[in-house]
């Protein structure tokens, strides 16, 4: 039922400013959403985009791509700039919703304990404190009519799920 694909990016392929090697691409649209996206981007341009949240959501991104909940129960952060897809311009705008952004002392945990030691595990390895994970998603963003791009403040809303 999940026709996702991931595949960890080879280092001449990675964002060098994020400094680490866990770097992946994930393809999860079928067949005919890609071929869709794709006219979009044709006939109005693209820009990539960074998306954060925290670990937990992150099953569901994975399986089913982001979706446009606001005004839902799935709704986590609120929408100051009307309904969409909440995305930022700068990875630090997207990483301050991955839930581990201090305000004040930049990357860690909520809880201010570094990054988890990973610990073995009966069924694999596991992070001691999974809060200390920061995930972020680059995406391509079709310029479709409806986005709003908030200059002065780096956030990008695109109400429509299918330009994301």
């Amino acid at each position: 039922s999940n026709r996702s694909y991931i595949l960890a990016l080879e280092q001449h392929d990675r964002i060098r400013e994020f400094n680490t090697p866990f770097q992946y691409l994930l393809l999860s649209a079928p067949p005919e959403q890609e071929t869709a996206f794709q006219k979009l981007k044709k006939k109005h341009g693209f820009m990539f985009c960074f998306h954060g949240s925290i670990a937990a959501n992150w099953h569901c991104i994975l399986r089913q791509g982001l979706k446009n909940a606001s005004g839902t129960k799935l709704m986590s952060s609120g929408q100051a700039y009307g309904p969409g897809i909440y995305l930022a311009r700068d990875s630090g705008t997207s990483a301050s919703y991955s839930g581990i952004m201090h305000a004040t002392r930049g990357y860690g945990t909520r809880s201010g304990t570094g990054a988890g030691a990973a610990k073995n595990e009966g069924t694999g390895r596991r992070l001691h404190n999974p809060e200390s994970l920061m995930m972020l998603a680059v995406c391509e963003v079709a310029l479709v009519p409806s986005l709003k791009n908030e200059h002065h403040h780096s956030i990008v809303v695109c109400p429509e799920e299918a330009a994301v």
